[in-house]
């Protein structure tokens, strides 16, 4: 296994967070967000239902004109014989028949209408829970999408250093010694780190050699996947490798087979090659 490489840079814009410990604040925090919009909602619910039930605890507003009815019969109560009370039958001549002008003017009753009455408590109450149910939800299908963002996220993340491991692979095992210098270049451009240092300290005598040699091959990669995920972000990509060689020596389109172990690590939102292992 290769030693963790250091990472080069930080994450540019438009470009995935490549460290998995701010990655995982920002789920947390997320999550934490989330929670904080359920609970509030949680609430809102709960205090919508209290509300439902208040409407069905306070005093009825007709109780009121009940009791001053109540209370004017009571007056009308007439006294027995001997304590001061008028007779009725002294205001009232209780042997006359009414007749056609004596007609009684009653005042108009009010009759709520039928359609007038208040939802029932249940009704109430299984809106409350519904709306409650409802944020409940929603809050849900947004925890999801954050989930499945930050997974694809990761894995474009992991294609694009794969790419660019592979790239490196069939730079470095395609060279022509007529531009010699320009596929020395062409494998620079996509190193750093220990890996870079390492090829600018060769690259003169790896030039001259390919120069000398008449060296032209042509690389292709067979199979690459990660092995694994390093702490700081970087990835190691293993690759298999094969290239058809020629050479002033004799050879002709030899086959030949590479195994390596690349590291590839971020820097300012660019993935490059930090390191390259030849495994046996």
């Amino acid at each position: 296994m290769a030693d963790d490489a250091d990472a080069g840079g930080v994450t540019g814009p438009d470009v995935p967070d490549d460290d998995p410990v701010k990655a995982a604040g920002a789920r947390a925090e997320r999550a934490r967000r989330a929670a904080d919009a359920a609970a509030k909602a949680a609430s809102a619910a709960e205090e919508a239902a209290l509300e439902a039930e208040r409407a069905f605890t306070d005093d009825d507003p007709d109780a009121g004109e009940s009791s001053t009815a109540a209370t004017k019969a009571d007056d009308l109560e007439l006294s027995g014989p001997g304590q001061g009370t008028t007779d009725v039958s002294a205001v009232v001549d209780l042997d006359k028949k009414p007749t056609e002008d004596d007609s009684v003017e009653s005042d108009p009753v009010d009759h709520e209408p039928v359609g007038a009455s208040k939802p029932s408590r249940a009704v109430l109450i299984v809106g409350a829970v519904a709306a409650m149910l409802l944020i409940a939800g929603v809050v849900v299908n947004v925890l999801l999408y954050l989930d499945h963002r930050d997974h694809t996220d990761a894995q474009d993340r992991r294609d694009r250093y794969v790419e660019v491991a592979k790239q490196t692979v069939i730079n470095m095992t395609s060279l022509d010694h007529e531009h010699a210098q320009r596929d020395v270049d062409r494998v620079l451009a996509s190193a750093t780190g220990e890996f870079r240092t390492d090829f600018e300290k060769r690259g003169a005598a790896f030039t001259e050699v390919i120069q000398k040699s008449k060296v032209a091959t042509k690389g292709q990669v067979a199979l690459a996947g990660v092995e694994k995920e390093n702490s700081n972000g970087s990835l190691v990509v293993m690759i298999a490798s094969n290239s058809q060689v020629s050479n002033a020596a004799g050879a002709q389109n030899e086959d030949r087979a590479w195994r390596l172990r690349v590291t590839v690590v971020d820097v300012d939102g660019i993935p490059k090659v930090s390191k390259v292992e030849f495994v046996p």
